[in-house]
C-alpha cells in the first residue's frame, strides 16, 4: 500500500525517530518463489507426440463381396526395426481395426480357412489422416484331397503336410514347424487354401524321407493327389 508519510532526504541528511512498517507476507512469498525457480530458466522443450492413426479394414470374399467372418490377422510394424503382432478375428461384418503411429509401414497378412492367404502393405507414412479405410479381398482357395503312402502302397498316418515349403530347408533355418495339414489314419489329408497355380506339396514323417509332388489345383472341384514316401 502507498505510504502514509513521505520523507524526502537530501544527500547526507539524517532523520531519526521514523517508524517503518514492513509487510512481511508478500516478501516471503516472493522469496520462496525465487528459491523454487532456476537461476537461468531454460525454455521448455515441447515433445511432439506421435499421432495415432486408425486403420479400419474389412475382409471380403473376392467374388461375391460377402464378409469373411473368421480369419487370422498378422501385422508387421516397420520403422528402423520391426515388430510383429497377430490375433484371430471373429466379426459378422469381417471388420478389424489397427491402431498405429503415423510414419510406420504396415504389412498385413490375412489367412482364412478356404481362402488363399494374402498380404497387403501400407508403405511409408500413414499420412495426416487419422482414419484409413481399406478393403482386403480374399480369393477362394483351390481344394486338394490327397493321400500319403509308402513305396509299397501302404498308407502313412501322421505325416505333416507343407505347402511349397521343403521341411529339410525349414528345419535347417529354424522355422516354426507348423504343418498345413496332417495325414489321418487312412493317410488322407485335405488342403483348401491353394492358389490356382502349379505348386509343390511336401510330406514329412520321422520314419521316411521327405516326399513331394507338384499339383495344379482347381477351385471348381477337389483335385486328387498322392505323395509317396520312401
Amino acid at each position: 500500500p502507498p505510504p502514509e508519510v513521505t520523507i524526502n532526504l537530501k544527500n547526507g541528511e539524517h532523520v531519526k525517530d521514523v517508524r517503518l512498517t514492513f509487510n512481511y507476507e508478500p516478501y516471503l512469498k516472493s522469496k520462496m518463489a525465487r528459491k523454487t525457480q532456476p537461476a537461468n530458466p531454460s525454455p521448455k522443450k515441447e515433445t511432439k507426440k506421435a499421432k495415432v492413426a486408425e486403420v479400419h479394414g474389412q475382409v471380403l470374399h473376392a467374388l461375391t463381396n460377402e464378409a469373411v467372418t473368421d480369419f487370422h490377422l498378422e501385422i508387421t510394424h516397420s520403422t528402423m526395426g520391426s515388430t510383429h503382432s497377430s490375433r484371430t478375428v471373429h466379426d459378422p461384418e469381417g471388420r478389424f481395426i489397427i491402431y498405429e503411429n503415423e510414419g510406420k509401414t504396415l504389412t498385413i497378412d490375412i489367412s482364412a480357412k478356404g481362402y488363399v492367404p494374402t498380404t497387403t502393405e501400407l508403405a511409408g507414412s500413414l499420412g495426416e489422416q487419422s482414419t484409413h479405410e481399406i478393403t482386403i479381398p480374399l480369393q477362394p482357395g483351390a481344394v486338394v484331397e490327397g493321400q500319403v503312402v509308402d513305396t509299397s502302397g501302404k498308407v502313412v498316418a501322421g505325416a505333416k503336410i507343407y505347402i511349397a515349403i521343403d521341411p529339410n530347408v525349414m528345419n535347417s533355418n529354424n522355422y516354426e514347424n507348423i504343418p498345413d495339414a496332417t495325414s489321418g489314419t487312412d493317410g488322407s489329408f485335405r488342403l483348401d487354401t491353394l492358389p490356382e497355380t502349379t505348386i509343390r506339396i511336401f510330406a514329412s514323417h520321422p520314419s521316411f524321407s521327405v516326399g513331394s509332388s507338384e499339383i495344379t489345383a482347381s477351385t471348381t472341384e477337389p483335385t486328387p493327389m498322392k505323395i509317396v514316401l520312401s
